[in-house]
């Protein structure tokens, strides 16, 4: 199972806290952000690492967590932290991702994802819930993105 909260759709409210207090806490901002045990993150890098020989845990689903956390996970051994939707949203969202790119995926989406559409999405929220899975069939266009455009975005 997945957690998140998405910051711009939260209505701070704190249901999700009420509903499941070990899950979620309020941030200083009043809305609700995904807890992190970091206690048990660090004791399973450490047996990872004396147990079996391994360089210790890793955290996926990292960019729903609140930047504050991030400085953290070097402190308790972690070994990787996965920012696959953060790192997405870095590069789609830039203004130098090409247009006509974009658009493109969105269409596939509509077509390839369409079952997994809420009726109650709007089409911002269904593209940034499902982008990820045309990442692999647009790959070939996005290595081949121009050069520019690769160094706008931070990529190298």
């Amino acid at each position: 199972m997945k957690v998140g909260v998405d910051k711009e759709l939260c209505s701070g409210d704190n249901v999700c806290i009420e509903m499941c207090p070990d899950v979620f806490e309020v941030d200083e901002e009043g809305l609700a952000q995904v807890k992190v045990d970091f206690g048990t993150l660090e004791e399973l890098s450490r047996v990872a690492r004396d147990d079996y020989g391994l360089g210790g845990a890793v955290q996926h689903g990292a960019s729903t967590l609140p930047d504050e956390a991030f400085g953290m996970f070097p402190d308790v051994g972690t070994l990787e932290v996965h920012l696959a939707t953060g790192f997405q949203n870095l590069f789609m969202d830039h203004p130098a991702f090409p247009q006509d790119l974009k658009n493109r995926i969105y269409q596939h989406l509509e077509v390839a994802n369409s079952d997994e559409r809420k009726p109650s999405q709007t089409d911002a929220q269904f593209y940034y819930s499902t982008r990820k899975k045309a990442i692999g069939p647009f790959k070939p266009e996005l290595w081949a993105l121009p050069e520019a455009a690769n160094r706008s975005e931070g990529v190298s």
